[in-house]
């Protein structure tokens, strides 16, 4: 975790300001959170915390008005071994038009020891420049902070704030689409951590090795420092190749995480495992693909010939019902009804009988249908037939179009 330390001065008497080699003017800053000013700026500093953990980040902010639109700030100092000074961006703002001055510029700095004890704080010189040139200079007097050991169970750079992990394979591995044995991919595992060190971001290279189910290549590993206002975020990139030896189902090696939480005084461990990857060798892949394509065939003539049938028994439904639309003798009806039940695989040479019990089962009982199917076979081998032997046909005629083609095509895919 990082602290804050905050800078900002009140005016100051003329005789007060010495000039340095360089012509800069020297302002003696003594306390903090007390304003130091002049005609032209005024300025502050604080401090975050007076007591941090070893390798904790303690925070500076420098405050400093002027009337002066563009300026720049930087600090210079000389760390001690084992300290880590680490300015961030300048914020600048633009004040009321009630303040003294019209602009307000802010400079965080970001301080870490890894020596334990108590320290005298050398606040970086903060140089004010306008126009190229060091116009002021401001010194501090040093602070005395306490820096605390890490219990002696810790390793001596562990993470003291929670890092965040992403990760990532360069390809997507799924059942449909398998990886390829023997083939190099790439996992990314991107670490990110706000407002920490370097030298405490958490270190996973040993973490990675290779078994009998995947082979783990040398990381190149990459770090960023992207700065803001008010925070630091620290990245840490490892681009780790990689190859599975075998078929099947395997995970890459699961990621330990631990950080002390310096507020709760604890050690805090998770953990991160990567989705299991499916990967095929050349063999299986291709065997794999000859026969779904092969299965794929398959069904295709499945599909194929069940359409056909369907067209084919539906062209005979639509020829029995024209028939016995265009029908003038009882011979005429029995060959139309004979297609009819044809196109729903009935036997050709069914009874008349049998075509009314089948007839009732699929369109439900028609009373004047058993009448007139009598009636039909009467008249079938009469010499001189009679008008009323057609009436069978307006009775087959009336039956559902719909409902016919359905036990039509229910029984050309059976």
């Amino acid at each position: 975790m990082f602290y804050l330390l905050m800078i900002s001065m009140p005016l100051l008497a003329s005789d007060d300001i010495r000039v340095s080699a360089s012509g800069s003017e020297i302002i003696d800053v003594e306390h903090p959170q007390t304003w130091i000013q002049n005609e032209k700026l005024s300025i502050q500093y604080s401090l975050s915390a007076r007591s941090i953990f070893a390798g904790e980040m303690l925070m500076l902010v420098y405050h400093l008005e002027t009337n002066d639109a563009f300026i720049s700030l930087r600090i210079e100092n000389k760390p001690a071994e084992g300290e880590e000074y680490i300015a961030l961006k300048t914020l600048k703002r633009e004040l009321a038009d009630t303040s003294d001055m019209r602009y307000s510029y802010e400079l965080r700095v970001l301080y870490s020891s890894v020596r334990s004890g108590e320290h005298q704080l050398r606040i970086p010189e903060l140089v004010y420049s306008e126009g190229g040139r060091d116009a002021y200079r401001f010194r501090f007097t040093e602070q005395t902070i306490q820096v605390k050991p890490l219990p002696p169970y810790l390793p001596p750079y562990i993470a003291l704030q929670d890092t965040q992990i992403s990760s990532s394979i360069s390809a997507n591995s799924s059942w449909y689409n398998p990886l390829e044995t023997g083939r190099v991919y790439y996992w990314n595992i991107i670490l990110t951590a706000r407002n920490a060190s370097l030298l405490t971001m958490p270190e996973i290279a040993r973490q990675l090795s290779s078994n009998k189910n995947i082979k783990l290549l040398p990381a190149e590993i990459s770090r960023t420092t992207e700065k803001h206002h008010d925070f630091l975020i620290q990245q840490v990139s490892y681009n780790i190749p990689f190859s599975i030896n075998k078929s099947g189902y395997f995970s890459l090696p699961a990621i330990s995480l631990r950080y002390f939480d310096t507020q709760k005084g604890r050690l805090i461990s998770s953990q991160y495992t990567e989705d299991y990857l499916f990967s095929l060798n050349t063999s299986m892949r291709w065997l794999i693909i000859v026969g779904t394509l092969l299965l794929c065939a398959y069904f295709l003539n499945v599909i194929t010939t069940s359409c056909m049938r369907i067209c084919r028994q539906l062209r005979i439904l639509h020829l029995g019902r024209k028939q016995i639309r265009g029908a003038d003798t009882a011979q005429q009806i029995r060959r139309a009804m004979q297609l009819l039940g044809k196109s729903l695989g009935w036997p050709e040479n069914i009874g008349l009988i049998e075509w009314s019990r089948k007839w009732n089962l699929c369109m439900g009982e028609d009373k004047s249908m058993d009448v007139n199917l009598q009636l039909l076979g009467r008249k079938l081998y009469s010499q001189h037939p009679q008008q009323g032997e057609l009436f069978i046909g307006q009775n087959i005629l009336k039956a559902s179009r719909l409902q016919l083609s359905w036990y039509c095509i229910r029984n050309a895919v059976k």
